[in-house]
């Protein structure tokens, strides 16, 4: 799972306290390519609001049905200016949207496409 694999749901579990269905998104890349990482964090981010808006995520996870939607990122490396500024966009649109929003920084994230 990478942020590269645009078409693939990195995770998906339920808060055991919330209910809510947490949708996550791993980002190990750094941005060095500022352009390519908005990129594929975009696509990456609408395929996840694809998967739930058609009902896929019904189908794929019963579990969800009827419960609150929550798409989190936990990525590796701080964004830069711009990436920030995308997160924020990210965030009001898939808030406006009526789901959950979390971004996560986690510097001691492994991550290995053996997996």
């Amino acid at each position: 799972m990478s942020l590269e694999q645009t078409k693939v749901i990195d995770f998906i579990s339920v808060g055991k306290k919330t209910g809510i269905v947490n949708l996550t998104l791993v980002d190990p890349l750094d941005w060095s390519d500022e352009g390519r990482h908005l990129i594929l964090l975009q696509d990456k981010i609408n395929a996840y609001l694809q998967f739930i808006e058609s009902g896929e995520i019904e189908q794929t996870y019963p579990a969800s049905v009827g419960q609150k939607r929550s798409i989190n990122i936990v990525a590796q490396h701080e964004p830069t200016k711009e990436g920030f500024r995308l997160l924020s966009l990210i965030q009001g649109s898939i808030e406006g949207a009526g789901f959950g929003f979390k971004f996560e920084l986690r510097p001691d994230l492994a991550v290995s496409d053996e997996d």
